[in-house]
């Protein structure tokens, strides 16, 4: 007797309901719903990765408002599918000698850096890092925009 997938497989039901309505599951059918990419995030110093993985280092480095605000960025950081999906923080691409960042608002003053992070950075056809399709970034620093 052939299956729905005209294969003659042994077949096993997945749950009560599913015998109920006679659906089955095939274990030589894989399925594979793909999550939307997220940024992996790396860090240019131990130092700072403390600071932004610790939040009682953050609030005695920085100040608790400060910290707090950074963990939000973080966390929308790591919720992204590329740097061009934030929204908060005034993302801005920087380009000067150094090379080509990002950076984010953070509070009082404070900015985050980063930059892409891939082995082969990807880029567009003006030789500039194309944002969208980057999904891995470094973060270099933390500073006071005015200091």
């Amino acid at each position: 007797m052939l299956n729905w997938f005209g294969r003659s497989a042994p077949f096993a039901p997945c749950t009560k309901a599913a015998r109920r309505v006679r659906v089955f599951y095939d274990p030589d059918s894989v399925l594979i719903r793909k999550e939307p990419r997220k940024l992996e995030l790396a860090f240019a110093s131990k130092s700072l990765r403390t600071s932004c993985e610790n939040e009682c280092q953050a609030t005695l480095e920085f100040n608790a408002r400060l910290a707090e605000m950074l963990k939000h960025r973080l966390a929308d950081l790591r919720a992204a599918t590329s740097p061009r999906d934030l929204v908060t923080g005034r993302p801005r691409i920087v380009r000067d000698a150094g090379g080509e960042y990002m950076m984010i608002d953070l509070a009082e003053d404070y900015r985050l850096a980063f930059t892409a992070n891939h082995t082969k950075n990807p880029v567009a056809e003006s030789n500039d890092i194309d944002w969208a399709k980057v999904t891995r970034i470094k973060i270099l620093w933390i500073e006071r925009a005015n200091a």
